[in-house]
């Protein structure tokens, strides 16, 4: 649920830079194509997880390419989500100190 949030985070406030960097069509294609990708992975992630019995990363992980493999996979996801936290941490200060004038004020 942590990683969902994350990405559809990063993905709402990206959006409609990528858009306005990109045509509205080549812009849509885009978004098609990784939507057709994320789906794809997801599927063979599932599929998988079936044949082996295991549904987390970490047992994944274990199962398929070792101990050393799961631990690694679960340092991934901690460091990607502490880095996804202290990303919208300094989005929410620029944008709090943009939009009260603090930043002008420590200035001065």
């Amino acid at each position: 649920l942590n990683m969902c949030n994350n990405m559809i985070g990063v993905g709402l406030l990206s959006l409609p830079w990528a858009f306005r960097e990109s045509s509205l069509l080549y812009g849509f294609l885009l978004i098609l194509l990784i939507g057709v990708l994320s789906g794809l992975s997801f599927f063979m992630i599932a599929i998988c997880c079936e044949l082996v019995q295991k549904y987390t990363f970490r047992e994944l992980g274990e199962k398929t390419l070792g101990r050393s493999f799961g631990t690694l996979m679960q340092a991934t996801m901690f460091l990607y989500t502490f880095g996804s936290c202290l990303s919208y941490l300094i989005v929410t200060g620029d944008l709090v100190s943009a939009e009260s004038g603090i930043a002008n004020s420590c200035q001065e």
